[in-house]
């Protein structure tokens, strides 16, 4: 049964010592270009005090996100249909975080408990676009329609003549469709999580206010992906191992984000008198 209360239970546990006096932006705000890519370094600053189970986190995200892929047939929806879930308990992990100075590994599954219906639509908006634009790209230059729609690595593994499709041959028109549908699934689903399990926002309002959100601070967002996905490259290289660390790092960055664009100091009433 979703709780809609989540979100006023986390911000009114006691012993609040980390208290900002932040105030909350509905509709998000406008942020700089650098501010966006502090994001990253936000995200760093938050995970090193409970850097260890962190990465515990880690280590189980990933497990679960590599055994989803592989489940036959059900590979190319499963993940992102339950990414939303899994975003959402990383935010309430974060949230308590902040809050109390405890990592609570439990509250990892937290979008599985609460606001699960609202989260999974989420999903199936994420996946009907992916799915939409996959059809498209297949309408537009041919290609296998199985490993369009049935995109994941049982398909590779178990199909030879699904490996023959070349993603170099996308025309231009197939590659605007595949930008414009990452656009929009990651504007879409990159706050609404959040939005969601905290705030008790219905999945239209959030969706809309995080599509809002990213729009405005579309540079900010481009540059924040390029250097994060750099560092994830990087950390991949020495045997993976470093990817111990950006793997939460990103994880935690989906917290940091929202605090920088939806929430603002509250200025001193001297300032705000004068």
């Amino acid at each position: 049964m979703d709780n809609p209360n989540i979100g006023q239970n986390l911000e009114n546990t006691p012993n609040n010592a980390t208290n900002d006096n932040s105030i909350f932006i509905p509709n998000g705000q406008t942020i700089n270009v650098s501010a966006a890519i502090g994001w990253i370094g936000d995200a760093w600053d938050f995970i090193t005090p409970k850097l260890g189970m962190w990465i515990v986190m880690g280590i189980i995200y990933g497990i679960i996100q590599l055994g989803l892929i592989f489940i036959p047939y059900f590979g190319f929806i499963l993940p992102n249909l339950l990414e939303p879930l899994f975003v959402a308990g990383i935010i309430a992990i974060c949230e308590k975080q902040r809050i109390c100075g405890k990592f609570e590994l439990g509250r990892f599954f937290d979008g599985f408990k609460y606001k699960c219906g609202d989260l999974l639509v989420v999903g199936l908006i994420i996946c009907g676009i992916t799915i939409i634009s996959s059809l498209l790209i297949t309408l537009i230059d041919g290609g296998n329609l199985y490993q369009s729609v049935f995109d994941d690595l049982y398909s590779y593994i178990n199909y030879d003549s699904i490996i023959t499709y070349n993603d170099s041959e996308l025309s231009f028109l197939s590659l605007m469709i595949t930008l414009i549908s990452l656009f929009l699934s990651t504007a879409c689903s990159w706050f609404a999580p959040a939005l969601i399990i905290l705030k008790n926002f219905n999945v239209g309002k959030a969706l809309s206010i995080s599509f809002n959100a990213i729009s405005k601070n579309i540079l900010g967002v481009i540059l924040f992906l390029i250097f994060m996905y750099l560092l994830i490259f990087i950390s991949a290289l020495p045997l993976c191992l470093g990817m111990l660390l950006t793997t939460p790092l990103y994880m935690a960055t989906s917290y940091s984000s929202y605090r920088r664009v939806f929430y603002k100091k509250e200025e001193p009433l001297e300032q705000a008198v004068n």
